[in-house]
């Protein structure tokens, strides 16, 4: 009876191969007249040596089936069987069709069938099992032999079509498929392990990576064609807009790759829900004496094989299908926030925004596929995972639901009041961010007024309250994260000991194999309620996001909301944030203060070479790199190193075996890591650099959006931002895709030691201790994810220590504008404002002023005209010390060579740019007197003196002008914001003499300088500025020195002993006086460009 039943067991497995061969070939033949129809109509895309060798090695399959069925007949004896005829005959029908097929998919596609790879892979499946299945091996005749020689030989030639069919397929193509992404032109399998990424990998382990060298995005991915279809959805959404308007227009654009996750994530699931089940039988099996122990055994074999390997891959294809999601949705997002831009008025954008809508918002909402996808996936695996719990205890199932209820009730508290706390975080993130974009936007005219360090102690304030802000939030964090954690500690403990008090008061012994297979559900159930948790914070982050790209994109019609919108930020939670808090606070302060004193004291030429974008992003990622991602990483790293030791110490010590693989395994890990390490930090570093460079033309469109559409120049614009998008996310995606192989080869190598540990404890399972199998398996269970953690905490600290290199780099390579010899700082200078200026040279690249000799007086103005690029602004520049010169520049005898240049600005010049700087995130009183030593009264006095104090006091009723930000004012006019500049120069005039009221005998009287300050401005203003400085400054002996491009207004002011000087081609060719101003001087400027009026 034994015997018949070992026979029928055998017929099952040679029957299963049989069927399925059988079935491949059918499902074969059916799609193959469909594949050709469905190319019948392309045209003929390249051809090679690829197509050559395939044709050749094509027949051998067609030679092996007929000779099958030949010695099949010959050695029959009268026996034939029907279904091996019928599997002959599909065979060579088969192999007919994959000839055809073959040749067409060669010629008439971009990249490898993946049909034919699909069927030479479950036909190699069928062949392997043919060959290994007890059912052969015992067979002796000489047909079966013949058999199995003719499938060992189809093996061999089906694995050669495999290599031939998987090759990329980039060189047989015509030069007009040129510039395809290499993902484009290879097959599924390299696709499935990134193969095509080794080309990338060896260049970086070989060379500094250049942008040049990133592979290029598919068709699919490019910002043009995701501009198109976001435009398209965009323009036929429902009206009014509702609070997932636009979620639903990303989700009708890129409906094909958001379903695409779908299946990849079902198969996660079901791999993971298996590992208990595969635990139990395998358990069952060694502690077992069942008489058919060889079968049985190679099916748990090749399940693991299957649960392991299919878990390793189908993750890394979930991974890789969301990264196309993530890069889609940033894209189309990216493309309907600039294009909203080109359109609306450039009164309404805020540009200082701009950044944190790109970066943060953005960011945020891009990751909504991923938490779609993970909340039902892991609601599955949770149900799955109550339901075989439910079979091991019983009615005790419920009780790892309510720890998780209890534990959510934290969750639930953390939640409700951490939203408040981390909006004010993000509130002072972006108030720092766009505060910093202003001054560096604008560092020309911040230095030229001396306001540098002001400007610096006031973002050191809002650094600090930035970081006061985040310990709010961060210790919501612990909370949250001892909650979390509480899950997976003391549910598998509480589980289990309640479940064998009760086992032994019914007076059944609890056994290992319902332990350890109970402590791996336990495992698979805990794993998605803490995730489940974690996804809660972040939807809301990303749905307050959302709230801000859809007030970006509506502003027309949500104008009133979008200040509000911008305050919500991203209230994204990370578990493990708090852990390293102080190290957090600490360093991010000292490096970001480094950074602002090395960045401020910067000499212009620095600025003017180097882009704002780059710059502002040492101030944003970087920083918030080591504010958030550095302790992160450093505190994940340290526990996981942990971890991993505790988890190998147990499994060497129960499966003493795999003491000869751990150096296999060590050398593995240690070359995957540095190749992994190698080219992800430059593609970090290349990415980091691209995103700059993405938001510095935004910054720039926004900036300049009224001139580009006065000269129609949307398209190009338009064009440029697309290929600042499609740069950027090249590196990003080579990236996100090296992450996915990193983690792909990690959970390969756990799979080959988990089989390997099923395959030992099969082969020798009556020296295989029960126990000890289901604790190695449970440990391989959670060890997967941690040295996938540990390799991912070592790549994310490596990323943050490159921004702490990057932020080092910055403060020690920085040039400084302060030269040896240059510290003077003189308590009370100038006193008198005598200026001499003597055989000065000067120039920002070359030379433009020669041999410039100038002359001021106290109480006297000396003006400086001519035409434009004759080098007037060079003069000003000299004179501040912004720009290297020769030749002296003395004020009251003390040469200027000698002070320190801050100084130099804020004590010895009053300068009033043409540009006027006021700081929107600032109040009215920190714009008028940045030093704070000037008591209000002074302040409204000297609006009143320029009649802008009722403008300015046109708020609220009831509320100070003075403590209100800028950004909350009126709007004013060009004229009346030079009016405020010359009010906050008669503020400066008395902080400087440190006087509470009006006197005419101050003992420090710098110098007041104009830099074409009227140049933009009508007639009356103009006059009213130059009533000002006659009242305020001239009439009290300072010396008054103004650069001017238009000097009519100036003729009927200049009084005697005043002096004006031409300047051409930079030199000084007259200095007269006003009555030479008034004659109008036309035998020195005729044909030139002075104007005068």
């Amino acid at each position: 009876m034994s015997a018949n039943l070992h026979g029928q067991l055998l017929c099952q497995g040679t029957s299963l191969a049989r069927g399925g061969s059988i079935a491949t070939s059918i499902v074969f033949l059916i799609l193959a007249p469909c594949r050709l129809y469905s190319l019948r109509n392309e045209e003929t895309k390249g051809q090679g040596a690829i197509r050559l060798t395939s044709q050749i090695s094509s027949p051998i399959p067609a030679a092996a089936a007929v000779a099958q069925l030949v010695s099949m007949l010959k050695f029959a004896h009268g026996q034939l069987d029907i279904w091996r005829i019928v599997e002959t005959c599909l065979a060579l029908a088969t192999a007919v069709a994959f000839i055809v097929v073959s040749a067409v998919e060669h010629r008439k596609t971009i990249r490898p069938s993946s049909a034919i790879v699909a069927y030479l892979l479950a036909m190699l499946g069928s062949d392997v099992f043919a060959l290994t299945h007890p059912g052969h091996a015992g067979v002796a005749s000489t047909g079966s032999q013949n058999d199995r020689g003719l499938t060992a030989i189809t093996l061999v030639v089906r694995l050669t079509l495999l290599a031939f069919e998987c090759r990329d397929k980039s060189l047989a193509l015509f030069s007009k498929y040129a510039g395809l992404s290499p993902e484009e032109t290879v097959g599924v399998l390299s696709r499935t392990f990134f193969c095509w990424l080794a080309g990338l990998m060896a260049l970086g382990n070989k060379r500094m990576l250049r942008p040049a060298d990133m592979p290029p995005l598919d068709t699919q991915q490019r910002g043009a064609k995701l501009r198109g279809q976001a435009l398209k959805h965009w323009e036929s959404r429902e009206r009014p807009e509702r609070g997932v308007t636009l979620l639903s227009v990303l989700a009708r654009c890129l409906m094909a790759p958001a379903l695409r996750p779908i299946i990849p994530r079902l198969c996660v699931t079901v791999c993971r829900c298996s590992q208990p089940v595969l635990i139990r039988q395998a358990m069952a099996f060694v502690s077992g004496t069942n008489e058919h122990a060889e079968c049985r055994g190679n099916w748990i074999l090749s399940a693991a094989i299957v649960i392991y390997g299919g878990l390793a891959v189908c993750t890394s294809l979930y991974r890789h299908r969301l990264n196309r999601l993530q890069i889609g949705i940033r894209a189309s997002l990216v493309a309907l926030v600039y294009d909203k831009a080109l359109k609306i008025s450039s009164d309404v954008f805020d540009a200082n925004r701009v950044v944190t809508i790109m970066g943060t918002d953005i960011d945020s909402v891009s990751g909504a596929g991923e938490m779609l996808h993970e909340t039902w996936g892991q609601f599955a695996e949770l149900a799955t995972g109550m339901i075989l719990l439910a079979r091991e205890v019983k009615w005790l199932w419920p009780l790892p639901l309510a720890i998780i209820v209890a534990s959510s009730r934290v969750s639930k508290y953390v939640a409700a009041n951490v939203r408040m706390r981390q909006k004010n975080w993000t509130a002072a993130t972006q108030t720092r961010i766009s505060t910093l974009s202003s001054t560096l936007g604008s560092m020309k005219s911040v230095k030229a007024m001396g306001l540098a360090g002001h400007l610096g102690d006031y973002i050191t304030d809002l650094r600090q309250a930035e970081i006061e802000s985040s310990k709010d939030v961060r210790w919501m964090h612990c909370i949250y994260n001892a909650s979390a954690n509480a899950v997976g500690i003391f549910t598998p403990v509480v589980t289990v000991v309640l479940f064998a008090l009760v086992a032994a008061a019914q007076g059944v012994q609890l056994d290992a194999k319902t332990t350890f297979t109970t402590t791996a559900i336990l495992a698979v159930v805990t794993h998605p309620a803490n995730m489940i948790m974690t996804i809660v914070p972040r939807a809301i982050a990303a749905l307050a996001n959302h709230a801000v790209c859809l007030c970006c994109l509506d502003l027309d019609e949500c104008a009133d909301v979008v200040s509000v919108c911008r305050l919500v930020g991203c209230i994204h939670v990370n578990l493990r944030r708090a852990t390293f808090m102080l190290l957090a606070s600490r360093s991010g302060r000292m490096l970001h203060q480094a950074l602002l004193v090395s960045i401020f004291g910067a000499p212009l030429s620095y600025f003017v070479s180097t882009d704002t974008g780059v710059t502002l992003n040492r101030f944003s990622q970087d920083i918030s790199l080591v504010d958030r991602q550095l302790p992160v990483a450093l505190s994940g790293l340290c526990t996981q190193i942990l971890k991993m030791t505790v988890q190998l110490a147990i499994l060497l010590q129960v499966q003493r075996q795999l003491w000869l693989a751990l150096p296999v395994c060590i050398a593995v890990v240690y070359v995957v890591q540095r190749v992994y390490l190698r080219t992800s930090r430059q593609l970090r570093a290349l990415e980091l650099e691209s995103h700059s460079a993405l938001y510095s033309w935004f910054l720039e469109t926004v900036d300049g959006v009224v001139s580009i559409r006065s000269f129609a120049w949307q398209a190009s614009a338009t064009a440029r931002n697309l290929e600042g998008l499609d740069s950027s996310a090249r590196p990003e995606y080579a990236l996100m895709c090296l992450q996915c192989w990193l983690n792909l080869v990690l959970d390969l190598l756990v799979g080959l030691v988990a089989v390997g540990v099923i395959a030992v404890a099969l082969r020798w399972r009556d020296a295989t201790v029960e126990a000890n199998l289901g604790m190695s398996l449970n440990i391989i269970f959670v060890t997967s994810p941690t040295l996938v953690r540990l390799v991912q905490s070592w790549t994310s600290l490596d990323v943050s220590l490159g921004a702490v290199a990057r932020l080092k780099s910055a403060i020690e390579e920085t040039p400084s504008e302060d030269k040896p010899g240059e510290g003077l700082k003189p308590d009370a200078w100038p006193t008198r404002g005598d200026l001499h200026v003597r055989n000065l040279s000067a120039g920002l690249e070359n030379m433009v002023l020669t041999s410039v000799d100038l002359d001021a007086s106290p109480g006297q103005k000396l003006v400086i005209c001519g035409r434009t690029g004759s080098g007037k602004s060079t003069i000003v520049l000299s004179l501040l010390w912004l720009i290297e010169s020769s030749g002296s520049i003395n004020v009251d005898g003390v040469p200027l060579s000698r002070i320190r240049r801050s100084a130099i600005r804020d004590q010895c010049f009053i300068t009033v740019p043409q540009d006027a700087f006021f700081l929107p995130q600032a109040t009215l009183q920190f714009n008028l007197d940045p030093s704070g030593r000037v008591p209000r009264s002074i302040l409204r006095d000297a609006l009143l003196s320029v009649d802008m104090w009722v403008p300015v006091s046109a708020v609220s009723p009831g509320a100070d002008p003075f403590d209100q930000p800028m950004s909350s004012l009126p709007s004013f006019s060009v004229g009346q914001t030079q009016l405020l500049a010359m009010a906050r120069a008669v503020v400066k005039r008395h902080a400087l003499a440190g006087a509470g009221e009006y006197h005419d005998d101050e003992p420090c009287r710098p110098i007041l300088l104009l830099d074409e300050a009227t140049s933009s401005l009508d007639a009356a203003t103009e006059a009213k500025i130059y009533d000002i400085v006659q009242s305020v400054f001239t009439e009290k002996g300072y010396t008054v020195v103004i650069v001017a491009h238009r000097v009519s207004m100036l003729a009927d002011r200049m009084r005697p002993g005043d002096h004006v000087a031409w300047i051409q081609d930079g030199r000084v060719v007259k200095v007269g006086n006003a009555d030479d101003l008034r004659r109008g001087l036309e035998s020195w400027h005729e044909g030139q460009d002075t104007h005068l009026e």
